[in-house]
């Protein structure tokens, strides 16, 4: 009993020092490649701190407008984050405002200040003044003993050329991308993005005349309301801004649904033409609006190939709806505007693991750390460690500063490369990476993912100076298409459903009707009708969505286990050589002109140019016939006809 007692006491000892143990240490990481060399630590420390940073997100305004105050103090560091976090130990409103007044004494100020101070000092945002001073400063701590000689240094180094120091020189930022509206900045230290958040979020009549009218629209109808947008956007073009920002989860859930034109137009009506002494609309009533104009926003992105700039997660100031800005309530977006790059904010704390899967998953969902280290630098660094695991190095940017003062800046980089920096190392530490990878990872997360996506010194994500896509030769040609996105087949004739008749799904074992000779395969007639899966078939004209997939659950859902067929003419100038393009869900066979160019049985969801098909074209008309199994969930296909000189033309027979 007595051992047995003993046994006990020390598992409950074992697991009570296992739960103080940091989660890296419990579940150290698997090995997969050679531990590192001595050093190592400093090293990769030395090349973080080296990096020319690229910053995300800024709201700070140009050196001349900070320097007309004329006094600065130790208040100067405690004017953003850390301000609600000294409203959440108890600070009101007032005090606050009387600390921030410079007419009372300082030392009085300091008084008031001191005690909340001491609650706060330990958070992320608290170490942000304590960064700034120490190193911009030189003063150790802020306390009793130095906040007068912190104030005089403070109100002293406001000269022209502060900006300079602090931003190139100290914080080894190269450019700062800043979300401050619609203005020109110098272009040594910003470029900036714009919202067109004033166009979604609208509940008045008021509001929409208001906007018509500043962009120079008399706004009778949707399509004058949508041309506003326009309007606006290309002003912000015009302005040289690199990228859209939204920040409505302040103000409303982050689900945008699908909405049709003919139901924002009956909102639109609605408010337009209502008393405007009533009550304003409820949200609910106006939300299909909103949703319909921020879809007009991607469109607009999509349409300049433009990155859209997404709030998520945690709100700055207190009190807020943080349910509002799950990332996972943008799922719809990423699905419908597959080409527009989604920077997804804040590492949309605290639903990290959401985002994870969110990144993983979607080619065009990537993470913005900005603002993330100050709110703590823990959770960055648990869900770094995360996302390296996860998602690809390319898609995670690592730093935005997302302060209004330069001081602030500076310290939120020293926090962010030092949650790289103890990441990386870790991850060398235990063999998870070598230090070469390390040292690729942490130059792409602190720059070079931001200049590709934000096309900045000519950067870029699509590829386009790769040799094997410049030079001539069949992958330059599809190169051509791929970019224009152009060649998508988007008008067929379609029939179907036909069975597949298998008795066991298998994704290695075609079903039987994946081979069987259905009438389409033996003759194109579209007078007649044929036995089909559920009845007589016939054919139909079909066009597809804008981005070309054809989607035959749209058609004939819900049929599991089963065959469709689409038909489409190719007309040739001449003889000639020629490559097409197929994504299909799931598996399909191909002919053209009646010859069998391609079969494969196998699950997979359709993606554009998934295969590559090479066919010989006769002069005149060509016949493609594409038949597509379906196991289960998505049934789809895409084709491109791989034609960069524009020679062949697309066409549907005459019926």
């Amino acid at each position: 009993m007595k051992t047995m007692k003993l046994k006990v006491c020390l598992l409950i000892c074992a697991i009570t020092l296992f739960g103080f143990i940091h989660p890296f240490d419990l579940m150290a990481q698997i090995r997969t490649t050679v531990l590192p060399d001595a050093g190592f630590e400093e090293r990769i420390e030395k090349v973080v701190n080296d990096i020319r940073l690229i910053d995300t997100h800024e709201h700070f305004s140009t050196e001349e407008s900070v320097l007309q105050d004329s006094v600065f103090d130790f208040t100067h560091l405690f004017q953003q984050y850390i301000k609600d976090d000294l409203k959440s130990a108890g600070m009101s409103p007032t005090v606050f405002n009387m600390i921030s007044n410079k007419n009372f004494s300082i030392t009085d100020r300091w008084e008031m200040f001191k005690p909340f101070w001491d609650a706060t000092r330990a958070t992320g945002y608290g170490r942000i003044p304590l960064i700034a001073a120490n190193d911009l400063y030189g003063i150790g701590d802020i306390n009793d003993d130095t906040y007068l000689e912190l104030s005089k240094r403070i109100n002293d180094s406001m000269k022209p050329g502060w900006y300079k120091h602090v931003l190139k020189e100290k914080a080894g930022i190269d450019l700062s991308i800043v979300d401050v509206g619609h203005v020109q900045f110098d272009k040594d230290f910003y470029v900036h993005v714009e919202r067109f958040d004033d166009f979604i979020y609208l509940f008045s009549a008021s509001e929409i005349m208001g906007l018509g009218q500043t962009h120079g629209v008399e706004v009778n109808s949707l399509d004058d309301y949508v041309l506003a947008l326009e309007t606006a956007f290309q002003a912000g073009l015009e302005y040289n801004m690199v990228g859209v920002k939204s920040g409505l989860a302040y103000r409303r859930i982050l689900k945008y649904d699908n909405v049709s034109k003919e139901n924002a137009e009956e909102v639109f009506t609605k408010i337009v033409t209502r008393d405007s002494s009533l009550p304003r609309l409820s949200f609910e009533s106006v939300k299909p609006l909103q949703d319909y104009m921020m879809h007009r926003v991607l469109d607009l992105a999509d349409k300049h190939d433009l990155p859209v700039q997404l709030h998520t997660g945690l709100h700055a100031g207190n009190g807020n709806i943080i349910t509002n800005s799950k990332p996972t309530h943008l799922n719809n977006l990423f699905h419908k505007y597959p080409d527009v790059e989604f920077c997804i904010f804040h590492s949309s704390y605290p639903y990290g693991g959401e985002l994870s899967v969110l990144a993983k998953n979607f080619p065009n969902v990537f993470i913005d750390m900005c603002w993330t280290q100050v709110i703590s630098p823990y959770y960055s660094e648990r869900y770094l460690h995360e996302w390296l695991e996860t998602v690809p190095a390319n898609k995670i940017m690592a730093f935005g500063g997302d302060y209004q003062h330069v001081e602030s800046v500076y310290a939120h980089s020293v926090m962010a490369r030092r949650v790289v920096s103890k990441v990386l190392i870790e991850k060398v530490a235990n063999g998870y990476i070598t230090e070469t990878e390390a040292i690729d990872i942490a130059n792409r997360i602190l720059r070079e993912n931001a200049m590709e996506i934000f096309k900045l010194g000519g950067k870029s994500r699509d590829g386009s100076s790769l040799p094997a896509l410049s030079e001539p030769g069949p992958m330059h040609d599809l190169w051509e298409m791929v970019k224009r996105d152009a060649g998508f087949i988007k008008n067929w004739m379609v029939i179907g459903p036909f069975d597949t008749d298998a008795e066991v799904h298998s994704p290695t074992v075609a079903p039987p009707g994946f081979e069987r000779e259905y009438a389409p395969e033996k003759e194109i007639d579209f007078s007649k009708t044929y036995p089909g899966m559920n009845g007589e078939v016939e054919w139909k004209e079909v066009a597809t969505r804008k981005s070309g997939m054809l989607d035959f659950n749209a058609i004939y859902y819900p049929n599991n286990g089963a065959i469709a067929y689409a038909y489409v003419e190719i007309e040739s100038p001449d003889d000639r050589k020629a490559l097409i393009t197929l994504g299909s869900d799931d598996g399909a066979r191909v002919w053209i002109n009646r010859e069998l160019v391609y079969s494969k049985h196998i699950w997979r969801g359709a993606v554009p140019d998934d295969e590559l098909i090479d066919v010989q074209l006769k002069k005149g008309t060509n016949t493609l016939l594409v038949k597509v199994e379906n196991r289960g969930a998505g049934w789809e296909t895409i084709v491109r006809v791989v034609d960069p000189e524009g020679d062949l033309i697309l066409s549907l027979p005459e019926q």
